[in-house]
């Protein structure tokens, strides 16, 4: 599957989602782009770590997924 571009509005809405769902301490979901397919990860943020550009989610089954920003399609409290 081609990975799809994403508008500066959808990103601005992403960023929103993102720091409600960090401050808040909520579930969220995330669509991301891994191995020339989309996945969805459903789980807490448990960490933003800047300094590699990913985000280290925590799923029901206590599993991390670390997910690098840059292949974030879409993220949606849950």
């Amino acid at each position: 599957e081609e990975r799809k571009e994403i508008d500066e509005q959808q990103l601005e809405l992403m960023n929103m989602t993102l720091s409600e769902a960090i401050e808040f301490d909520q579930f969220v979901t995330i669509t991301h782009y891994r191995k020339s397919n989309y996945e969805i990860v459903i789980g807490k943020i448990h960490y933003w770590d800047q300094m590699a550009g990913r985000l280290h989610i925590i799923d029901h089954f206590e599993e991390v997924h670390r997910i690098p920003i840059t292949a974030i399609a879409d993220i949606r409290l849950t």
